[in-house]
């Protein structure tokens, strides 16, 4: 009799897009849990961020403001999509296209993970979103999320290392200096990967046909950097995937300085007629000198990675 070994993952994900299981052309997922109830997982990330974390956005403007940094000032949607505070995503799934576990079965061994999860970490920790994945492709679960440590005024951060550290999670190697490659979210990462493994492999405890390829426990990093790439001349695979990501990241620049110029000549039309929403002129007076501050700090942005970009390609050729 033939065995048949499956893989259980639990691994970080850029996003539904970047997925690689996530059908070429987008189903709609179902929505396991969003945050308070909320209608989809944009509105429920909204809601948390509200909820949870408004204090600590106010606190940051505040500073910024003494400073007169305003460019540096910044609106509940725009903080909650910066890279230092926007939530964590992973992907959840068993098996491959010739074995896996069925919906609901997948449902219920999340619904079993998230509970352990939750007597481990649940003073860090705050679910987001879960959504699944189930039609035209194998089953599985991207799940949004969120670590954040507490302060002495009871002010909640969105800090990785710091939230882990409270939760008195160890870094994996201590003898040697804190990195990319030796951190907490490391073993984080490695802990919540067992859970799900021990979870899986009792699922199939009593399926003697199936076998569960189980890793030994090991600490990867998340994603990989240009500096993990080594660029050099001769590396032009590595030189391309860089160039992209120039090429990437000045397209989003030119979006935001375009929605942001947008933005600011509604504001000076207002002000010109004379319209203040809720009669509060120093707030719209407040948001066209940080829109100001802003733009002018994408715009220099933008020129710094058209250069980067421009010598990346000159190295290509």
């Amino acid at each position: 009799m033939s065995m048949t070994k499956i893989k259980a993952t639990y691994r970080f994900c850029r996003g539904i897009g970047s997925c690689t299981l996530c059908p070429k052309y987008p189903e709609d997922p179902e929505v396991l849990y969003a945050y308070g109830g909320a209608d989809d997982i944009e509105g429920a990330e909204k809601l948390l961020y509200e909820e949870m974390f408004d204090a600590e956005r106010e606190s940051q403007n505040e500073r910024y403001r003494k400073k007169g940094n305003y460019g540096r000032i910044w609106t509940m949607d725009e903080w909650r999509r910066s890279v230092r505070h926007r939530p964590i995503e992973n992907v959840l799934f068993v098996g491959n296209e010739d074995c896996y576990l069925f919906p609901d079965a997948l449902f219920d061994a999340y619904l079993q993970f998230c509970e352990k999860r939750e007597e481990r970490f649940g003073d860090i920790f705050l679910r987001v979103s879960a959504i699944r994945y189930a039609g035209s492709t194998i089953p599985h679960i991207h799940e949004r999320y969120v670590l954040y440590w507490t302060d002495a005024k009871g002010i909640k951060h969105t800090e990785i290392e710091k939230a882990l550290k409270q939760a008195s999670v160890a870094v994996p190697f201590p003898e040697k200096e804190k990195g990319q490659y030796n951190n907490r979210k490391m073993m984080f990462d490695s802990i919540c990967r067992e859970m799900w493994l021990d979870i899986v492999a009792g699922i199939f405890e009593d399926e003697p046909d199936v076998e569960l390829e189980r890793p030994e426990p090991g600490f990867k990093p998340q994603v990989k950097t240009d500096r993990d790439l080594k660029l050099s001349s001769g590396d032009c695979r590595a030189l391309n995937h860089a160039w992209f990501r120039t090429y990437e990241k000045i397209n989003a620049l030119k979006r935001k300085i375009k929605d942001m110029e947008a933005e600011l000549g509604e504001i000076r039309d207002d002000i010109e007629i004379g319209f203040f929403p809720d009669d509060n002129k120093y707030a719209l007076r407040e948001r066209m000198l940080v829109l100001k501050n802003k733009i002018a700090d994408y715009k220099s942005r933008l020129s710094r990675t058209e250069k980067k970009s421009k010598a990346i390609r000159e190295s290509i050729s």
